[in-house]
């Protein structure tokens, strides 16, 4: 099935000025879906919003999107560098989410559409990792659309609302190996 034409929403990275507007949008996913982030509402509330700013902000081994719908943001996503010499050429894929009403728009697609590009372009980046909920069958169709495969998935990952959740580590290479 074709996605819906996306309503118009301006991809953009954030700005320092965006931690208030992450922040609002981040504890309604953690909120909403405890299972599909590590951080708690707790964790994230606690976090003063310059750190909120500080990592989501550009920098040479991290870049963060959002969708915005006029003036409100609507979706973000992140990618943070692997920082052990050892382990800099992957990257992972965190903080993904859509608010309910943009879903099935092609926003996701979007973003990570950008985000591989972006990827892409970091000098000795080789591949892109993601963990997904096993349950979450649409992000893993997704992320397999981009050319992700699944290399594992890691029983009782989460525990959240009463019971454990399974997560499916998928990666993009982003050069042959």
């Amino acid at each position: 099935m074709a996605a819906k034409p996306a309503p118009p929403c301006v991809l953009r990275t954030f700005a320092p000025s965006d931690a208030a507007a992450f922040q609002t949008l981040r504890l309604q996913a953690l909120q909403a879906h405890p299972a599909a982030f590590f951080s708690s509402p707790e964790e994230q509330a606690d976090m003063p919003l310059d750190a909120v700013a500080q990592g989501i902000c550009p920098s040479p081994d991290s870049w963060a999107i959002g969708a915005w719908h006029n003036d409100q943001l609507v979706a973000t996503m992140g990618l943070q560098r692997h920082q052990p010499l050892k382990l800099a050429h992957k990257a992972e894929i965190w903080g993904v989410y859509v608010a309910p009403t943009f879903r099935g728009q092609g926003i996701a697609h979007a973003m990570l559409t950008r985000t591989l590009s972006h990827a892409r372009s970091m000098q000795g980046l080789q591949q892109v990792q993601v963990g997904v909920l096993s349950s979450n069958h649409g992000a893993i169709a997704l992320y397999l659309r981009h050319g992700f495969v699944r290399f594992g998935t890691e029983p009782r990952c989460v525990y959240a609302e009463g019971r454990y959740h399974d997560e499916d580590w998928m990666l993009c290479a982003l050069s042959p190996a």
